[in-house]
């Protein structure tokens, strides 16, 4: 009898700690990029060298951290803030800027040796 009565409460012990349910994985890295906030279509005007215009810019995510914006592939880190990471030989290349809320600010400038341009870009997301 005390035999069966151990092995009831032994029985009931694995019974319920056999059973919790499973919590969620939070090195998902589907689930959680940092970079879904960001990704989108941005209502944005560019100010620079006297061509103010108003225009949409795309904001998709390319490989691990880094998003692409205009023909810029950028890294994000978890803060918004974004800059270009590449090399380019064959003249002047500057790029970075923020996210901030529903809001994305950056700059551009490319060109070469006393000729070169920059533009400013300043939008909401749609």
């Amino acid at each position: 009898m005390k035999q069966l009565k151990f092995l009831s409460i032994l029985y009931l012990a694995i019974f319920f700690t056999a059973c919790k349910e499973k919590e969620p994985i939070d090195n998902d890295p589907v689930n959680n990029d940092y970079r879904k906030e960001y990704l989108g279509n941005y209502k944005c005007i560019r100010t620079g060298n006297g061509n103010d215009t108003t225009l949409v810019i795309s904001v998709s995510k390319v490989k691990d951290s880094m998003i692409s914006i205009l023909d810029f592939v950028a890294i994000v880190d978890q803060n918004g803030h974004f800059y270009y990471n590449g090399i380019n030989y064959y003249g002047y290349l500057g790029f970075g800027g923020n996210f901030y809320k529903d809001s994305i600010s950056f700059m551009t400038c490319k060109g070469g040796l006393g000729s070169y341009w920059c533009y400013n870009y300043n939008g909401k997301k749609l």
